[in-house]
């Protein structure tokens, strides 16, 4: 029994050696299955839920970029809309015309822009902009516009507009690049002159008939504001020997012996012309040639407008040396010959003005 029985263990020994392979090749093939089983289980399972949640993740970050951009977005609108309607209601409100033309033809015009040219918003929009440009001045706003549009100029122009009456208007108008509806067009701004222009030309009118009866006068004439000289006809030059330009804006007593002289004289004048606004008396007073010498001049002002609040005046002043030398002379004459009618004068103004300290 004790060899049956070492038979059994020894057999069991080498049994169990021949098993050893096979055990760790079995664990070996385990542990390999597993590791395997593992590896599918974070690829198949564990790493597509990461990358889902990134996936998600990142949608979710769009997500909330879109709803930022989103309300950007509408901001931006809302703040156009407001923009718009603004300037809609600023420019519907204005005196001026407001017009926007596209492809050369009105997709927008305010309601002055259509009464200035009496038609219609329906009869004008979707219409060629120089329908209301006179004919002969269409070539001249087409030029000027494109000027303006390239930055060649920055200066309103005027031109002739035709109304719906057949009414001839003077527009000035300025034009700017803008972008309407996403494409490019003008953005036009204009103001009826016609009135301003009539004016201008009565006041041009004016003004020419002023400086032809300022030169058909023979006697100097001086517009005055506190003892300065606003305007003096040419005149002056013959009398006084001064030219227009060197003594406006300069003080009347450029025309007397002294500073003290005039103020004495002025304060009279000034007087006259306070009790007496619209009219005064005229009066003798001697003044001084640019050379120097003395003159005799016939003074008379009276204020502008008939208000002397300001001390504005207009004076004339008429050269009486002459005259006065003469009756100087025959009062001589008639002292040396009692029973003559002596009447000489002297015919040259320098001498006069030789003896005429003399004679006054």
């Amino acid at each position: 029994s004790y060899l049956v029985d070492s038979g059994v263990v020894v057999g069991k020994l080498e049994i169990n050696r021949s098993l050893q392979p096979i055990l760790k090749q079995s664990v070996l093939i385990v542990l390999v299955s597993l590791f395997i089983g593992l590896g599918s289980f974070v690829i198949l399972r564990i790493m597509p839920i990461r990358i889902i949640y990134r996936a998600e993740k990142a949608l979710q970050n769009a997500y909330d970029e879109l709803e930022i951009a989103n309300e950007q977005l509408h901001r931006e609108i809302t703040e156009r809309k407001r923009s718009e309607d603004l300037y809609k209601d600023l420019s519907e409100s204005s005196l001026a015309a407001v017009f926007i033309v596209q492809d050369g033809k009105f997709r927008y015009i305010n309601t002055s822009a259509i009464a200035y040219a009496g038609y219609s918003a329906e009869e004008l929009i979707d219409r060629y902009s120089d329908i209301v440009v006179h004919p002969d001045d269409k070539e001249l706003v087409k030029r000027k516009s494109m000027d303006m549009l390239a930055g060649r100029s920055n200066q309103a122009f005027e031109f002739r507009m035709v109304t719906k009456q057949n009414q001839i208007r003077w527009i000035s108008q300025i034009v700017t690049p803008i972008e309407h509806e996403g494409r490019a067009a003008i953005l036009g701004n204009a103001a009826d002159v016609t009135d301003l222009r009539e004016s201008r030309a009565k006041m041009e009118e004016l003004m020419a008939l002023e400086s032809s009866i300022l030169s058909s006068i023979p006697h100097v004439v001086l517009g005055l504001q506190n003892y300065n000289i606003l305007f003096v006809n040419d005149v002056v030059e013959s009398i006084f020997g001064w030219k227009p330009a060197e003594i406006i804006g300069k003080s009347v007593s450029v025309l007397y012996n002294s500073e003290s002289e005039y103020e004495n004289y002025a304060r009279h004048m000034y007087a006259d012309v306070k009790n007496q606004p619209t009219s005064s008396r005229g009066q003798e007073v001697t003044c001084r040639h640019k050379d120097g010498s003395n003159i005799i001049c016939r003074v008379t002002c009276c204020g502008i407008g008939g208000v002397s609040g300001d001390n504005r005046v207009v004076a004339t002043y008429e050269d009486i040396t002459y005259s006065k030398m003469a009756h100087f002379q025959l009062f001589q004459s008639e002292k040396r010959h009692p029973s003559g009618s002596l009447r000489r004068v002297l015919p040259m103004r320098s001498i006069t003005r030789l003896h005429l300290s003399a004679a006054t």
